[in-house]
């Protein structure tokens, strides 16, 4: 078997439909995860709020270290014989098929603590390792604008449908089995693992990567050598301004809406006062405008060239949505419940477009660190940006598990007292608006837009076709430095970004797939 690489290839829509069954794993398992997991723990498992919480949390943090890891093989992975025979991205994403069928040992019950920590790490440590390496893909396989931004709006929508998909398993099962049955939350688990291994499969068949002699081969010599070289290449990307930029983004905006996933259950049942079935059903029938929103996301982004406004409309959105569900509890209108649904339906619609912005800049993120170090590190770009976006999130989920616990939850009961509805309250107020503010506030100092982006591929390929960088134009030179946030003469490896290694082979191809 031979690697799988673009070179001649062109983007379909089979291609676009095949990378984008990656929005089927990570956002499918980790939303049943947030959404469910803690109020099963918590209801049919018998672990106190928190102690749930701190499991999520856990994996989070383990993943801040594996991102990085992952990311780092994988670069590197052209050094050994299998990455040779299956590539450096995909014959990780091979091997994470058939571990997918972990994910529903996390929903035994009667186990202990220790047993429900050990089997969540396992099965998120699988789809960390799928992520890392589905994102770089993106980057590998076009260099061209608008087809990146297609793949990235691929896995986008895909995600979405896995949103409907994630809010219509609950009420299909509740209705079928019995919404206090564990067995309804076991059954719809096992089914969704068999629909990421399918989702992983078409991936694995449908994608390729740059060849052997597209990248830089980089070797260390000795394992503390190689450790080293992964924790400051790690460390350096965020010297791009740019990066810095598009990290502090993602963080703010997607963690509001993770701490509403964390809570988003708690909502429904104490603040909202409804059923389970009941959240479930609205669940389902409101995923279909985040679906809208992403669609309209990828069309504004590839006409504007611009992802910072549309990425501020969702944070108002987003805003509004809070306030809304605040109000509906300040002045009791619980039993309006059209009410409620438009607030649901105005935050699927800046979910929408929100997850979908962070993964339209990442193809970029690598264009913008060439230009600083003269190496491309898509693999470690995408596992700082997953080792930040997992930190923020294991944050944000022990702050929500620790406040539910902090405000008197009372476990296995339906009714809770005033305290916890208030804590919620509060957190959708101060907590998941608040860092929407902020990350409006970062969506204002993005400037990597498409004609940006377009200057920037035309002069990394001018030097590198032997141009000099004496002879760089003045606009040109003005836009390297402005995404850059360093002066030109330090550009191209000028500088001491990143782990440095005289005996780098240079690349002797470029992909330019369109």
């Amino acid at each position: 078997m031979a690697v799988k690489t673009g070179k001649g290839r062109k983007i379909t829509w089979w291609t676009r439909i095949g990378f984008g069954c990656g929005g089927f794993i990570g956002g499918g398992g980790l939303t049943f995860a947030h959404s469910w997991l803690l109020l099963y723990y918590t209801t049919f498992c018998g672990l106190d709020a928190w102690k749930g919480a701190l499991i999520f949390s856990l994996a989070t943090w383990f993943d801040v270290f594996e991102s990085s890891i992952i990311g780092f093989i994988s670069d590197n992975f052209y050094n050994t014989h299998l990455g040779r025979i299956f590539g450096r991205r995909r014959f990780f994403i091979l091997i994470c098929i058939p571990f997918f069928m972990l994910y529903p040992l996390c929903w035994v019950r009667g186990m202990s603590w220790g047993y429900y920590m050990v089997t969540y790490l396992l099965y998120d440590f699988v789809d960390n390792t799928f992520s890392v390496t589905h994102n770089t893909l993106k980057t590998e396989m076009s260099t061209n604008y608008t087809q990146r931004q297609l793949l990235s709006g691929s896995a986008s929508v895909a995600s979405k449908v896995v949103g409907f998909i994630t809010a219509a398993f609950p009420l299909i099962f509740f209705s079928l089995m019995g919404k206090n049955n564990p067995n309804s939350y076991v059954m719809m688990v096992v089914t969704y693992s068999v629909v990421m291994v399918i989702a992983g499969t078409i991936v694995y068949l449908s994608t390729w990567e740059y060849s052997p002699d597209q990248v830089h081969i980089e070797r260390t010599g000795s394992f503390w050598k190689s450790i080293w070289k992964m924790i400051k290449d790690t460390l350096s990307t965020f010297r791009s301004r740019t990066f810095r930029w598009h990290i502090a983004m993602y963080v703010a905006g997607s963690g509001g809406l993770w701490l509403m996933s964390s809570i988003s259950t708690f909502n429904f049942i104490y603040v909202m006062k409804k059923s389970t079935t009941w959240a479930a059903g609205l669940g389902t029938i409101m995923k279909p405008f985040a679906l809208i929103s992403a669609i309209f996301a990828v069309w504004v982004v590839t006409k504007v060239g611009d992802t910072a406004r549309p990425y501020i409309w969702s944070m108002f959105i987003v805003i509004s949505s809070m306030l809304l569900y605040c109000g509906i509890w300040f002045f009791h209108w619980q039993q309006l419940a059209w009410l409620i649904g438009v607030a649901q339906m105005l935050l699927s619609f800046g979910e929408g477009i929100a997850y979908y912005v962070p993964q339209a800049n990442y193809p970029y993120m690598p264009d913008v660190d060439e230009l600083i170090t003269n190496r491309r590190r898509e693999g470690i770009i995408s596992g700082a940006q997953t080792m930040s976006g997992r930190l923020v999130r294991g944050i944000v989920t022990m702050i929500s598990g620790s406040v539910i616990s902090a405000t008197g939850l009372v476990k296995g009961r339906m009714s809770q007292p005033y305290s916890v509805q208030l804590g919620l309250v509060l957190m959708m107020l101060i907590g998941v608006c608040g860092m929407e503010l902020i990350a409006i506030f970062c969506s204002r100092h993005m400037k990597a837009d498409e004609k940006n982006l377009a200057i920037v591929d035309k002069e990394v390929k001018r030097v590198h076709a032997g141009g000099k960088m004496e002879d760089v134009d003045p606009h040109v030179k003005e836009v390297c430095e402005l995404l850059t946030g360093f002066d030109y003469k330090n550009l191209f490896g000028h500088n001491n970004v990143g782990y440095k290694d005289h005996e780098v082979e240079p690349a002797k191809g470029h992909i330019n797939n369109h």
